[in-house]
């Protein structure tokens, strides 16, 4: 019996380690563009910037509840007017979060950039009127029920990376440590003190691993039916499951919406010389240089063919765009590839709409290869948009 529920125990450590070895690595990663991992923290940001609703209405009804009760038995406080003052100011600076992020979620798009900042400005906010609530709740009462009460929600609500947590749990448990230690309060209160914040950061980082393993394992599996294993991109079945959503942004927050077709050039020659594998290096290549210069949020990039690759991004100033895609060209042919003596090139077309609404994404796309069919007329190795070679 001892020996079945250490092999379990053992068999749940093991796995345990090796989510955590993967997250750590994906991690490792994000300097280097892993799109899987891109994607599990959009998706992280977007929960956390969403949860703000709930978590307010939890933290409001737990601060006046506890407002109800301390009326209720006729407790007294000192400092009831700060009290008062300070649940009432995040309240009402939480309801105005909230009705901006109401406001926002009815766009088809909003930036990680800005619902970062947001859900860290809230919880920033919300850190500064909790400890403001267990300070004076600690010199009224000698209590630390706010204390506690902060403990448990920061640990359970927000899935926050490990460093900034630590850093809420280090300042919180050392603000509180001081009081006590000003106050000449207890050991044993000092003692709760440290313990909640060490178990607090325990479970914590716990929590973020236990999340990005798992949406670690749902997005590689994702990706084994959306994505490309040879690029990184997604396929056209991918592509399929997220043009719309990207049009919808364009056409909200008026951006040209701008399908690019990018084709290597003589790649059946250089598979008949140099062989698949050396062709399958050249196209890895060729798709790393892409994702180097459309790596937004908002730039799909998706493998198109076998040697044919379609970006959709939003653009505001297409000549400057068609003058950027240039500098991938150049970037391009400077590829090197062992064995291989001939520079690689590619052939592009552009096509752009300011307004995506009454055509099929199929108009794009054919608009789109009819002007990489023009580029590859020209000699290739050149972008063509509205007809016009540029190289």
């Amino acid at each position: 019996m001892k020996s079945k529920l250490l092999g379990e125990l053992t068999q749940i450590a093991n796995r345990m380690i090796s989510q955590v070895a993967d997250v750590t690595t994906a991690r490792r990663e994000r300097k280097s563009e892993n799109p899987i991992y891109r994607e599990i923290e959009a998706d992280r940001i977007h929960s956390n910037y969403i949860r703000i609703i709930p978590a307010t209405v939890v933290l409001l009804v737990i601060e006046i509840c506890g407002m109800i009760w301390a009326i209720w038995t006729n407790v007294k406080f000192d400092y009831g007017k700060g009290f008062l003052w300070s649940c009432g100011i995040f309240a009402f600076i939480s309801i105005c979060i909230i009705i901006a992020i109401e406001v926002d979620l009815r766009r088809s798009f909003i930036s990680n950039k800005k619902k970062k900042s947001v859900y860290i400005g809230y919880w920033i906010i919300y850190m500064i009127e909790a400890l403001s609530f267990s300070v004076m709740e600690y010199l009224d009462r000698g209590a630390i029920n706010n204390y506690i009460t902060f403990m448990i929600i920061f640990t359970f609500l927000p899935v926050i990376e490990p460093i900034p947590k630590l850093f809420v749990f280090t300042f919180s448990m050392a603000t509180e440590v001081y009081l006590i230690l000003y106050t000449d309060g207890s050991l044993g209160t000092i003692v709760v003190c440290i313990a909640l914040a060490v178990a607090g950061m325990l479970c914590s980082h716990i929590r973020f691993f236990y999340y990005m393993a798992n949406a670690l394992v749902n997005k590689k599996l994702e990706f084994s039916a959306n994505g490309d294993p040879l690029t990184e991109f997604m396929n056209r079945r991918g592509f399929d499951s997220r043009i719309n959503a990207m049009r919808g942004f364009c056409d909200a927050n008026g951006y040209d919406v701008c399908f690019i077709m990018v084709d290597i050039d003589n790649f059946k020659k250089f598979n008949d010389v140099y062989g698949h594998i050396k062709g399958d290096i050249c196209i890895k290549a060729v798709a790393k240089s892409i994702r180097e210069h459309f790596s937004r949020p908002t730039d799909l990039c998706v493998r198109y063919g076998g040697e044919e690759f379609l970006v959709v991004t939003a653009q505001r100033n297409v000549p400057a765009l068609v003058e950027y895609i240039t500098k991938l060209l150049k970037n391009i042919n400077q590829i090197k590839i062992e064995g291989v003596k001939e520079p690689i090139s590619v052939s592009v077309g552009v096509y752009t709409s300011l307004n995506s609404k009454k055509k099929s994404t199929q108009y794009f796309i054919e608009k789109a290869d009819a002007q990489l069919y023009n580029a590859k007329k020209n000699e290739k190795n050149c972008v063509s948009y509205k007809n016009e070679i540029y190289r």
